[in-house]
């Protein structure tokens, strides 16, 4: 029953879900016309509820995976560094709208670590969200990052409301929420941090909490090292040295999606870049269209009426006439593997 659950969910809720978020995102940008201030409010709400419902479904799915033992991970060198630039990029706006100033400690030789990259970045994410909703005024979170024995250690500090002590060893239970009254208007599932506790300790890592009533929190977990790894640096200095120049006029690309409302979602964002659109419902189709069309490249969503994504993408492999095409695999649920 939990599985059917869980399937029901990743497809039947998220799938409106992101049309829901994109369509109103498109609305916001103009793409159909002038919105009047009070229709941009009126989208605003829309969209941050639309965001909160996301998160829960998420949560949900984590928490159902993990208690299921399904969680998979794709281990592999990942540069920590950059995951911490990445979280801190996306949430700085936001710390600014609330007059926060964000400061990052990480030391350009830090290691790489052996572990999942989106799920390193799933971490980061939820400890740098919960220091920021914790704050009241002008106040500063801060990221620190070093190197440990055979570890890549991360801490992210707080001058919020701080925990008291029975506070401290229920945190990491499943719903439990703070009772400190200057957090009570913030929202959230109370699965968060007890998601972050398993995907740490999946991938051999430790997550602990330092705090003191009205004196802030400091979150602190280690992830392995990857001794083979080259530095984040190097690494990204041989990454911008091989990347090439991007055009986009007359590249073509073939969507492959079973729900119309996300196949034209991801058209317009693709039309709006500059880029040729085709549409397949359907993996038939699709092969059909990708043998007469040769796009440049295609788009597959895992479920499709007819078989899965990567049933389509072996039937394109083996075709001489589409072997050659590259495939983005576009999965509607968190953590599926694309290939």
């Amino acid at each position: 029953m939990k599985d059917d659950f869980v399937s029901l969910v990743s497809h039947e809720l998220r799938t409106p879900l992101t049309s829901i978020k994109g369509y109103v995102d498109l609305l916001i940008d103009g793409d159909a016309g002038e919105v009047t201030e009070e229709q941009k409010e009126f989208l605003d709400i829309v969209k941050s509820n639309s965001n909160r419902l996301v998160l829960l479904v998420n949560d949900l799915l984590d928490v159902s995976r993990i208690e299921a033992g399904r969680i998979s991970l794709r281990v592999q060198p990942v540069d920590v560094a950059g995951s911490i630039d990445e979280v801190a990029t996306s949430l700085r706006p936001l710390m600014e709208q609330k007059r926060q100033s964000l400061k990052l400690e990480v030391p350009a030789d830090l290691p790489q670590a052996r572990a999942d990259r989106d799920r390193v970045v799933q971490i980061i994410t939820n400890l740098l969200s919960n220091a920021q909703q914790v704050h009241a005024g002008r106040r500063t979170v801060a990221v620190r990052a070093q190197a440990g024995e055979n570890e890549v250690r991360v801490e992210v500090s707080d001058t919020g409301v701080g925990l008291s002590a029975d506070e401290r060893d229920k945190l990491f239970t499943k719903f439990f929420r703070a009772q400190n009254p200057a957090t009570q208007n913030v929202s959230g599932t109370g699965l968060g941090l007890n998601i972050v506790k398993s995907l740490v300790e999946r991938q051999g890592g430790r997550i602990w909490v330092t705090s003191e009533p009205m004196q802030g929190s400091t979150f602190t977990f280690t992830i392995p090292a990857d001794s083979t790894a080259r530095t984040a640096a190097t690494a990204a200095a041989a990454a911008a040295d091989a990347q090439a120049p991007v055009t986009t006029a007359g590249t073509r690309i073939l969507v492959v999606d079973d729900e119309p409302d996300i196949a034209g979602l991801i058209r317009r964002y693709l039309e709006r870049g500059g880029y040729q659109v085709l549409v397949a419902h359907d993996a038939r189709t699709a092969l059909e269209t990708a043998r007469r069309e040769r796009p440049d490249l295609m788009t597959l969503d895992v479920n499709l009426p007819d078989c899965d994504g990567f049933t389509l993408l072996e039937w394109l492999k083996d075709d001489p006439a589409t072997a050659q095409i590259p495939a983005v695999m576009w999965p509607m649920t968190r953590n599926t593997s694309a290939r």
